[in-house]
């Protein structure tokens, strides 16, 4: 999502917590037949938590495609995500054994569609490092249909201060031109770009890095360019592990 406009503050109604069935197939060690999922933004990076799945799942980095679709990539694991009606998301997870996982999960809300809004602004908010004052976490109470207004303008506060301090995700103009493995090379570049522990000339390595994922203007196959964005994958993960970045 664009940093500064309207759209990017759609995040606030897209993390939070998913609770639903789902269906296993083709696996050999099924997980949960229900599960509660976290799906949050992490200082402008989105992830979902998988592991409360179990079968093995973990938490997995997300990046955006067209029609607001996720989508992530790790190691023998696809997935991806289709939101559906308000609060609700389809959830659709791949193996490369064969294994299928399908899903439609339903977020906690608090019926009254302002304070859901507010409640993940300060969710995203708390886990927004960057700003230079902490905000309070918004205290769990029931909300009443008489609390839209102060929801709304509360959580258009800290939706600008979010923003204003680069924590939701930013999207890439060419995001609709790329693959899987490239926009997922950008996503933890990025992340590994925001570490804390990267010194200077790292940060230069992962702009560089950034530059294998754009689409060429030669002719470069697609498939060579995710290939090299395969390979750009691996230089991240390198890094990364030299300065304790979790990605």
């Amino acid at each position: 999502m664009i940093c500064g406009t309207a759209e990017a503050r759609s995040w606030s109604d897209l993390v939070g917590d998913y609770t639903g069935k789902l269906a296993w197939t083709g696996c050999t060690a099924p997980g949960a037949k229900s599960a509660t999922l976290s799906v949050d933004a992490t200082d402008g990076a989105l992830a979902i938590d998988l592991a409360p799945a179990g079968g093995g799942l973990v938490a997995m980095s997300l990046v955006e495609s067209d029609r607001g679709k996720l989508s992530a990539q790790q190691g023998d694991v696809t997935l991806a995500i289709t939101p559906g009606r308000p609060n609700t998301i389809a959830l659709a997870i791949d193996l490369t054994s064969g294994c299928a996982i399908r899903g439609t999960l339903v977020r906690a809300i608090t019926k009254v569609p302002a304070c859901d809004r507010l409640v993940g602004a300060g969710r995203i908010a708390q886990k927004c490092t960057k700003l230079p004052v902490p905000i309070a976490p918004i205290a769990s109470k029931v909300w009443k249909a008489r609390d839209a207004a102060a929801c709304a303008t509360r959580a258009e506060a800290i939706e600008t201060q979010v923003i204003d301090a680069g924590c939701l995700p930013v999207e890439d103009p060419l995001a609709s031109t790329l693959g899987l493995q490239c926009r997922q090379l950008i996503s933890e570049a990025e992340k590994l770009k925001r570490c804390p522990s990267a010194p200077p000339e790292m940060v230069m390595a992962a702009n560089r890095i950034i530059t294998i994922a754009q689409p060429a203007a030669d002719g470069t196959s697609r498939a060579v360019v995710e290939a090299s964005c395969r390979e750009g994958h691996d230089m991240v993960v390198e890094l990364a592990a030299r300065v304790r970045c979790p990605l």
